[in-house]
């Protein structure tokens, strides 16, 4: 082996791994590094502002992504919670949220020139089961939305709406909580079990309706008599009760329960 090379080999080895050769190297590395950086941010900070001239919003960097996310998921929850409260009436000045949607009713719903089941004097019509009404305001704390149907501005219980157009009800039509009066109106029970007794006096009525006057009347309850009420329509605001070995209907807002 020529000793010469083999020295001269050693000497550019050792000169390599000397202090200040070493960091030469390392202060190189910095210095093409920092270019690399600057040159990525040019490019970066390029593009924004070239967004920003076109018109072209610019994200804002997410803070936390999982927390937003879950904002947003019970925002939505919330928005939906009040399709299924129960109609609440006689509230005056009532405030209805600004929505536009189409809707169809579960099975048939009462349309009212005011929000208020207590009675059937502000009953201007029903909606049934697969025609289409637009709801244009909603009231999420007593139940109620304002619809525009036929021309006209109605309302009617929220709870007894659904958007989903392609919906069916489950009833049929020999379901004893389904009553369809003389004059065609349609009245959906709900079972119950309970007693109740007038809060004065009351007309029991042979059909949930007093379209027929008179003529519908079976008999007078007086405050004090009971009766064992086993459905009531919180649409309509009609129960139905079995009194004298008979089904009758009577109002419901003239109703308590007994002690």
């Amino acid at each position: 082996m020529n000793k010469n090379v083999d020295y001269a080999w050693r000497d550019g080895e050792d000169e390599m791994n000397s202090p200040i050769a070493m960091m030469a190297v390392f202060g190189g590395l910095v210095i093409v590094a920092g270019i690399i950086c600057m040159l990525v941010w040019g490019i970066s900070h390029s593009k924004k502002n070239n967004d920003a001239v076109a018109g072209n919003p610019v994200p804002a960097p997410s803070s936390n992504p999982i927390v937003e996310t879950l904002a947003e998921e019970t925002s939505k929850t919330d928005e939906n919670s009040w399709t299924d409260m129960e109609p609440v009436s006689g509230i005056e000045d009532m405030a209805f949220r600004d929505i536009s949607e189409e809707v169809t009713a579960r099975d048939v719903i009462n349309l009212r020139n005011t929000p208020d089941a207590s009675s059937e004097e502000n009953v201007v019509g029903q909606l049934n089961n697969g025609e289409v009404a637009t709801r244009i305001g909603y009231n999420s704390e007593y139940g109620w939305s304002k619809l525009k149907y036929d021309g006209q501005e109605v309302y009617a219980a929220t709870k007894y709406l659904t958007s989903d157009l392609s919906y069916r009800p489950i009833v049929v039509n020999t379901d004893k909580n389904r009553v369809t009066t003389e004059e065609g109106k349609v009245v959906i029970f709900q079972d119950c079990n309970d007693t109740v007794t007038p809060k004065e006096y009351v007309n029991l009525r042979t059909e949930p309706s007093t379209a027929q006057g008179k003529a519908t009347v079976r008999c007078v309850m007086n405050k004090g008599e009971q009766a064992h009420r086993t459905g009531y329509s919180p649409d309509a605001g009609w129960s139905r009760l079995e009194y004298n070995d008979e089904v009758l209907y009577v109002v419901t807002s003239y109703l308590e329960k007994a002690e």
